[in-house]
């Protein structure tokens, strides 16, 4: 679906324009960004749906960024979404080339054989621009990949709530997402950092699984009791007498683990105080509330009216668009 001008790609933003969907100036630059990068490298979807796409990417992004992070580093983190949303939607055979793609290092004298691999390079450039090493981001990036594959070949394994959450951790985008900030921010995570942070990363990503389970409940209902949703698959295995039984649970599981949370990020600060591990913690941080915020703002609900409100946040500095 390449070849697409400016124009229409302008038109095809105006719903969103209309409907006042746009929270500021900057998330309607960064989605007009998002949306010109997934048609130059030929996204393969239609004109509408690639607007759709850079429009939940950039809101994502938008309220899941640092209070001071720069409209090009929401941009950069943007394309990387809607990288994603499009490796998402690609069949397993698709996902696999891919990877020999990564595996096969960017720059590299081959002619890139698709869109996602000329978005890719592409992506490694624009990071190419910031000090550190992307090794961490590649590594989780791909990671991702396999995860998004192995997902598809071992559907069974996800009706269980045992492997609900180790199979989807890593297939979801938190990981390099994060990572692609710790690049921005100029941190390059040493392996003693990895190792001490990874708890407190890994309840970060079962944050957001929970709650876009709870968000995504009636679709994933409407879709049949074999989606694998957390409410779902506890009251097929009889943990719970029935999905609202399964929703609380859920909740309560989130809540517990927001505590869970603030005393895993005071422990870290408190053997580490300096600036780097705050910043380290913070950035791992930010797509916990953000997440429930984007959400709010792409549902276009108040949070009580889906019962948002039932979700303890975490406490620290709010999301930079909150409340907007």
């Amino acid at each position: 679906m390449a070849g697409t001008t400016r124009a229409e790609e302008n038109d095809a933003l105006n719903t969103f324009r209309s409907d006042r969907r746009f929270v500021d100036k900057v998330h309607e630059e960064v989605t007009q960004a998002t949306l010109h990068w997934l048609m130059a490298y030929g996204a393969p979807v239609p004109l509408a749906e690639a607007a759709k796409l850079a429009f939940v990417a950039s809101s994502y992004t938008l309220f899941c960024s640092p209070p001071l992070a720069s409209q090009r580093m929401i941009e950069i983190s943007s394309k990387f979404l809607g990288m994603f949303f499009v490796v998402d939607d690609m069949d397993t055979e698709g996902v696999r080339d891919y990877q020999r793609c990564i595996n096969e290092g960017v720059g590299e004298p081959h002619t890139p054989r698709s869109p996602i691999e000329q978005m890719h390079r592409d992506l490694i450039r624009d990071l190419a621009n910031f000090e550190p090493s992307k090794s961490h981001f590649i590594e989780t990036w791909f990671g991702t990949c396999s995860a998004i594959a192995k997902e598809r070949e071992q559907t069974k394994d996800l009706r269980s709530t045992e492997t609900l959450f180790h199979l989807r951790r890593d297939s979801v985008a938190v990981r390099p997402y994060t990572h692609i900030w710790y690049v921005m921010s100029g941190i390059e995570l040493s392996a003693d950092e990895l190792e001490k942070t990874l708890r407190l990363r890994d309840l970060c990503v079962d944050q957001i699984l929970l709650f876009n389970d709870f968000a995504s409940l009636e679709k994933d209902r409407r879709v049949g009791s074999l989606e694998p949703n957390y409410a779902i698959v506890a009251a097929r295995e009889g943990l719970v007498a029935s999905i609202e039984e399964g929703v609380d649970r859920l909740v309560a599981i989130y809540n517990r683990q927001v505590g869970e949370i603030e005393v895993e990020r005071e422990a870290l600060l408190w053997a580490d105080p300096s600036e780097r591990m705050k910043e380290i913690v913070n950035l791992a941080l930010m797509s916990v509330n953000g997440n429930i915020d984007g959400t709010r703002h792409l549902l276009g609900v108040r949070y009580w009216d889906m019962g948002f409100e039932r979700f303890k946040l975490v406490s620290g500095p709010p999301s930079p668009r909150r409340g907007r």
